[in-house]
């Protein structure tokens, strides 16, 4: 188990050495510097995984149409876009690694 453990240690000191990583604390140290802003974030973000989870099939496409175009000055704003597209790019990299282990191991 020590083997395991000292594996995870270097992946995680890899993860935080990588470009997307560093990218996303920096994106989230521009976020953090503006007061309030991280609790808009946070609400766009609930409000976009509650119309995601939430959504008629049919109306889905017009939901996220209307969404969008409510919060596209929100968007606009160059520190949450940079912060969201920076946290959007961690994400993804953290579910490569993710199904790359759960492929190696067999893990249905």
């Amino acid at each position: 188990m020590q083997a395991l453990e000292n594996a995870l240690e270097v992946l995680i000191k890899e993860i935080k050495n990588t470009d997307i990583y560093q990218e996303y604390r920096k994106q989230l140290a521009e976020v953090e510097a503006q007061p309030g802003l991280m609790e808009q974030i946070d609400e766009f973000r609930r409000k976009r995984a509650e119309l995601q989870n939430s959504a008629n099939q049919d109306d889905l496409f017009e939901e996220i149409d209307n969404f969008d175009r409510e919060y596209e000055q929100f968007r606009e704003n160059p520190v949450v876009n940079g912060f969201l597209d920076a946290e959007l790019g961690l994400c993804r990299m953290m579910q490569d690694i993710n199904l790359k282990i759960t492929e190696e191991i067999d893990f249905e």
